[in-house]
């Protein structure tokens, strides 16, 4: 009998990683509810209309927070899927279409429109790493041609995820590089992920938070876990639908 490994799993890995998306969802469907359309010193009075008002704003504040915990998760789970995965051609493109079909949902969770150009939704940011790795594991080694190919997958997945204002585009880079450059190295193997959650600190101080994230990663034991794994690609894109859902039923 096959004696399985202690620890999580990758599919225990996304759970978590969309349980921390689920509080992303409730802060920004909570922050239409509440503040509509509302920005700048009309924001502030609404805010301080009541104290009930500023609590809701407190439960946002944590549940934003919280949220960048899924930063380093979905950042280790593509680096083992460009790692292990059998078909990365596939594996792209899958994510290329996840990405188009979350977009009319978060445009409207986010802005009230079927279609909005000012920012991206956060799948776009995983596409962006999955490409960069995959060039790194094409151009492996330390040649100039290797260098060369690095620094300019990483010039034009950071100019990528700027110009399209993806959501935690830069954070979700940053976060793979790390673990994409120390995922041989057994020592700091479980530290990377910590590692690269703190440099993303540096971009946002709202992922303060993201370390905690790391935390899970030291549980996982490398295997994928049973059942369809494709199963987790419509996850997203309900969770928009219902974030959608909670802003109507408040209107």
């Amino acid at each position: 009998m096959n004696k399985q490994n202690k620890g999580l799993t990758s599919r225990g890995v996304k759970l978590w990683g969309f349980a921390f998306l689920a509080l992303w969802i409730v802060s920004r469907a909570v922050t239409r509810c509440i503040l509509g359309g509302h920005s700048g010193e009309t924001m502030l009075e609404v805010l301080g209309s009541s104290d009930s008002m500023m609590h809701f704003a407190t439960a946002v504040l944590v549940c934003e927070s919280l949220s960048v915990c899924a930063v380093p998760l979905f950042a280790a789970l593509t680096v083992e899927a460009i790692n292990h995965t059998r078909n990365v051609g596939k594996y792209m493109i899958r994510l290329a279409v996840l990405a188009l079909i979350c977009e009319i949902p978060y445009d409207l969770l986010m802005f009230g429109k079927g279609m909005d150009f000012s920012q991206q939704n956060p799948a776009w940011s995983v596409l962006i790493c999955a490409v960069a790795l995959y060039f790194y594991q094409m151009f492996p080694g330390r040649s100039f041609k290797s260098a060369f190919v690095w620094v300019a997958v990483t010039v034009a997945a950071v100019l990528w995820g700027s110009l399209c204002k993806v959501e935690y585009g830069l954070p979700m880079l940053l976060c793979t590089l790390v673990l994409w450059s120390l995922r041989n190295n057994t020592m700091m193997k479980a530290f990377a992920g910590f590692l690269g959650s703190a440099l993303c600190v540096l971009l946002s101080p709202f992922f303060m938070a993201a370390p905690m994230g790391a935390l899970v990663l030291h549980y996982y034991n490398g295997e994928q876990g049973e059942g369809n794994q494709k199963i987790f690609y419509a996850v997203f894109p309900v969770m928009l639908l219902i974030g959608c859902l909670i802003v109507l039923l408040c209107k």
